[in-house]
């Protein structure tokens, strides 16, 4: 490929093609002219295939503080040492409800990463095509945002991978997902179960893209309901049900740890969840952009948790509240939701960081626990992919093309979508 990356830029070898100058690309109306010429080259390939000269990209020219997407052409070059290029089949995306990860690459909104040519996207699947190990050729790997990890540094032993010093990320390190091929180092690619290899021989079971909802969001939800650590039925607020992490979390609260859930979420997006709706939550409290623990707010939310927990249980508020809602409404009287000895799982982190202030004297007569929590690493993934090989999660999944993910992007900021978006870019 042709992504060479600095600390700063993701540097594309754009080839001019007429009709557009300078794009990469040429234009028939709305439809993108991609060139299929194969690269020559001496390292190991796939049997019977050919990466082409050119591969269809999303990415940002110069980042700024309007969203700014072009589908085009870039050139596909082979890995260099260490590396593998790998075909792409789903490429899964981050709502805002899920940290809004996708929208602040694009915007530029975190330091250390490309502003010029960026290519965002930090989860997908696909299978290695061109490789110095011939062994590695055809196997099936996956993209995350957390791409590597030292696993002996005092943050990874204490469950904070995020944290690592050595991490690698992508889009940070490594040229992002929005492509039809990635080159990235093979220890920044995680391995997938045989099992998913079995499935899309047999065409039985889960879909891939139901499985690249566990690489980043099914890995989020799993690692906060993991510190939560809710008991049987204990009542579990979830904000932002209706997300890519919510309605994960959701149904592994219900499921996994038999907890009853309260989902909480915009009302329009709540229909978004279709029939697996009743698989994500037991009661929906709905909450405006600006309600979120006003009067109204709290009394639906003290009636739902008392009839959850029967007429036999004294009323109380919701054991734990997870937090999955990028807002900083929904970081709003949070521990006036929870009953005493109640705990908070942050995780949706609002587009500028955030800030929100807490009652210390409640906190503490309460005995309320706070801590934050990111995705983890290669073992939660796995977690979930078990969990949706078992039949225990059944993901959300609205799979669109790489074309549509610019005007798909505008939507997350409008908060228009529900459940997970994956990108479908080619078939196995």
């Amino acid at each position: 490929m042709t992504l060479q990356s600095t600390s700063q830029d993701h540097h594309l070898d754009l080839p001019h093609r007429p009709g557009v100058e300078g794009s990469g690309s040429s234009q028939t109306g709305d439809h993108l002219v991609l060139s299929r010429e194969p690269v020559h080259t001496g390292w190991h390939m796939g049997p019977n295939f050919q990466p082409p000269a050119q591969h269809a990209a999303v990415l940002t020219p110069v980042v700024s503080d309007k969203l700014n997407l072009n589908y085009q052409d870039i050139r596909t070059h082979p890995p260099a040492s260490g590396e593998v290029v790998v075909k792409l089949y789903y490429h899964a995306k981050y709502p805002p409800t899920a940290g809004q990860k996708d929208i602040i690459f694009s915007l530029g909104l975190r330091k250390g990463y490309p502003q010029h040519n960026m290519i965002g996207g930090h989860e997908g699947i696909g299978r290695i095509v061109m490789a110095q190990d011939e062994s590695l050729l055809g196997n099936l790997v996956a993209a995350r945002y957390l791409a590597h990890h030292c696993r002996h540094c005092h943050a990874c032993l204490h469950d904070l991978p995020e944290r690592c010093p050595s991490q690698r990320d992508f889009p940070r390190d490594h040229p992002g997902t929005y492509q039809e091929y990635i080159r990235a180092p093979i220890s920044s690619l995680m391995p997938l179960p045989a099992f998913i290899l079995d499935s899309i021989h047999t065409g039985a079971g889960p879909s891939l893209g139901d499985y690249a909802a566990a690489i980043c969001s099914g890995a989020a939800a799993s690692k906060a309901l993991r510190k939560l650590s809710p008991s049987p039925g204990d009542v579990v607020m979830i904000s932002g049900i209706a997300g890519a992490i919510g309605h994960l979390a959701g149904q592994i609260a219900r499921k996994v740890y038999k907890a009853k859930v309260i989902g909480v979420d915009l009302p329009e997006k709540q229909p978004g969840l279709g029939p697996r709706s009743s698989e994500c939550y037991d009661a929906f409290v709905p909450a405006n952009r600006d309600s979120e623990g006003s009067a109204s707010f709290l009394e639906g939310l003290s009636r739902a948790s008392s009839e959850l927990r029967g007429p036999d249980v004294p009323p109380a508020m919701a054991d734990g509240v997870i937090v999955t809602a990028g807002s900083t409404a929904a970081y709003t009287n949070l521990i006036e939701y929870l009953c005493e000895g109640g705990a908070i799982v942050c995780v949706g982190v609002p587009k500028h960081g955030g800030e929100v202030s807490f009652p210390i004297a409640e906190v503490v007569e309460k005995g309320i626990r706070i801590q934050g929590t990111l995705m983890g690493g290669w073992e939660e993934s796995y977690r979930v992919m078990q969990y949706i090989r078992s039949g225990l999660l059944s993901p959300v999944v609205t799979e669109i093309e790489l074309r549509d993910v610019p005007s798909y992007m505008q939507r997350f900021v409008s908060y228009e979508n529900a459940g997970k978006i994956v990108v479908n870019i080619a078939s196995p």
